[in-house]
């Protein structure tokens, strides 16, 4: 008997008795049990606010009272009422208190580490729940709550993860009487009525390999399909559109024709034969920089034209028949036309003579044919020569409006080397001649900074703005594209969470509250994130009657095993009016295999 060695066992009523030998150990396993209850659950807040209605906050509030309350009992009321019963029980004895207060103490220390360590186990858990485990259980109920529907602001996270090119097959699209493009984000076709496609000019503006050849395959391809008649030109050359221009002429029985401006390329063109006698003094003033100034050197430069007119007069107009006639009649050792005209007489291209007709854009022009035309870009005379060549062609189209078969697309590469005044000119103007272009640059910053100083970049931007209806934008190179487009799309209203409060309870973690403030913000359609993180082949589109969308395209199958302009001389002409005017074309090639390529 735990009493035996005091005595008291014969003294001590039987309930008293089985109660103190009860109590050892289990008194003290409620004990730790009751305090560890109190330091978890903590005994603070002790009442709640009014319009508190969270059944598990009102259980909570229940289970820490009640863990208060058998604190209290447990630590305080059962030790006193077991000390007052046992004195009075022992009133005979000499010191009933005094044995009773020793057994206490003897208890005590026997057992006060079990709630000692129940307490501290209850501190550090509940310090663990605070911290780490109640703020990962508010978060997953944040995330399991049924909201809202809500609109969300852009977040480039998002767009990175979400936007992938599609792959596709772009010609199960194409339908009669309209211009089929590529797939919105749901996957729907984006099309647009081919009648007022006529008259509608497009910018598509990109980095390099990042999809603007791939939108144009498809274009090209409806185009030539609907019997326009097409002209590119490329600055910088493309791996698969001259066969895809190539492979469709000739499925249309139709005449294609490489005109390859480099000499390397063993084409011919005359770039100042063709035209009217003023469009063509107008192209030489303009290429070599003859034209009106606003400086002292217009003097000179009068003086030039002088001599050009006489040379134009008494020539064919050829870059060597005109040299010849210069360069004995030029006024001094330093004549810009002289000089001009030779370092354009060692392009072999422009070099031939007179009688070799060559390449002619009235006659591609009148025989409806499909033309590609490669430039270069680091040969400065090539370039120049590039920007004549569009000049005789805007000119052309306007020229021959009324007498030619079909409508011209028109396409140019690399806006900021090719931009020039007759392209200009032709933005406002060259809808009304049966004519729609494709202008095609790196950036809106790009375009701003042309390469021929001598034109306005900013103007020309605006002009680019107002007069191309649809615009599709690939990868912002720069800053200053990625808010152009953001601004082109135009704002929404959407409803948005715009503050959702949290607090921090005492051990330093953070729960989110059950409050969410809603309202109305204005946002672009299209975000600058958005347009600066477009993967390739996704552009965002800007087409007339609807908002700005995302555009996914995807090459066409191109067959690659043949091309017209390495078998047979380049730069050919419909005409036929001699023997040496290159009048071959691709009508008369032939497939070699059935290798077929796809742009990737």
């Amino acid at each position: 008997m735990i009493f035996h060695g005091l005595g008291f066992h014969t003294l001590v009523s039987g309930a008293l008795m089985r109660w103190l030998e009860w109590s050892s150990p289990w008194y003290w396993v409620g004990l730790a049990l009751t305090l560890f209850a109190v330091g978890f659950l903590h005994p603070v807040p002790w009442n709640l606010p009014r319009d508190e209605e969270s059944f598990v906050t009102h259980a909570l509030l229940v289970a820490r009272k009640t863990s208060v309350f058998g604190l209290l009992i447990l630590a305080l009321l059962v030790p006193f009422l077991t000390y007052a019963a046992y004195v009075i029980d022992q009133k005979e004895r000499p010191s009933p208190s005094a044995d009773i207060l020793d057994w206490g103490f003897e208890r005590f220390a026997h057992y006060s580490t079990m709630p000692a360590s129940a307490l501290i186990a209850a501190l550090i858990l509940r310090l663990l729940w605070d911290r780490y485990a109640s703020p990962a259980l508010s978060g997953m109920w944040r995330a399991m709550r049924v909201t809202q529907k809500m609109d969300r602001l852009v977040d480039a996270r998002d767009e990175i993860a979400n936007l992938k090119a599609r792959s596709f097959e772009p010609e199960k699209y194409f339908a009669d009487g309209k211009i089929f493009y590529g797939l919105d984000e749901n996957n729907l076709p984006v099309y647009f009525d081919v009648t007022e496609f006529l008259t509608t000019h497009h910018l598509v503006l990109g980095p390099s390999d990042f999809g603007k050849g791939i939108i144009l395959q498809g274009i090209f391809k409806q185009c030539i399909r609907f019997g326009f008649g097409v002209f590119y030109v490329d600055p910088k050359g493309d791996d698969w559109v001259p066969y895809l221009l190539q492979n469709e002429a000739r499925k249309a029985g139709r005449r294609f024709f490489f005109l390859d401006l480099r000499p390397e390329g063993k084409g011919t063109w005359h770039p100042f034969v063709g035209g009217s006698s003023r469009e063509r003094r107008t192209r030489i003033t303009r290429a070599f920089n003859l034209d009106k100034s606003g400086t002292d050197s217009d003097v000179y430069k009068a003086k030039e034209r002088a001599l050009l007119d006489d040379a134009l007069e008494n020539t064919d107009g050829s870059v060597k028949a005109m040299l010849d006639y210069v360069k004995n009649r030029a006024d001094s050792e330093l004549s810009m036309l002289r000089d001009s005209l030779h370092e354009w007489s060692r392009i072999t291209t422009f070099a031939q003579p007179g009688r070799r007709k060559g390449h002619s854009i009235e006659a591609c022009l009148m025989n409806n044919a499909v033309v590609y035309v490669r430039g270069d870009l680091r040969d400065p005379v090539v370039k120049d020569a590039t920007k004549a060549y569009i000049a005789e062609l805007t000119g052309e189209i306007n020229r021959l409006a009324k007498v030619r078969p079909a409508h011209v697309v028109f396409g140019v590469d690399e806006l900021k080397f090719t931009a020039s005044a007759e392209i200009n000119e032709a933005l406002a103007t060259i809808r009304q001649s049966r004519c729609n272009m494709f202008l095609l640059g790196q950036s809106i910053a790009n375009v701003e900074a042309p390469d021929d100083r001598r034109l306005d970049g900013e103007a020309l931007a605006r002009e680019l703005e107002v007069n191309t209806p649809i615009k599709l934008v690939y990868r912002a190179a720069d800053e200053r594209t990625a808010e152009w487009a953001e601004k082109m799309s135009a704002t929404q209203q959407l409803s948005i969470v715009q503050r959702e409060l949290t607090k921090t309870n005492a051990h330093g973690g953070e729960l989110w509250e059950g409050h969410r403030m809603i309202g109305n913000q204005e946002a672009p359609v299209v975000s600058g994130t958005t347009v600066l993180n477009l993967p390739r082949r996704v552009a965002i589109a800007f087409m007339p009657g609807r908002l700005a969308t995302k555009l996914f395209a995807s090459p066409t199958t191109i067959d690659n095993s043949y091309a017209s302009w390495e078998d047979g001389p380049s730069g050919m002409s419909p005409t036929t009016d001699g023997p040496d005017n290159d009048a071959s074309d691709d009508t008369q090639g032939a497939s070699r295999g059935a290798r077929i390529g796809t742009h990737l």
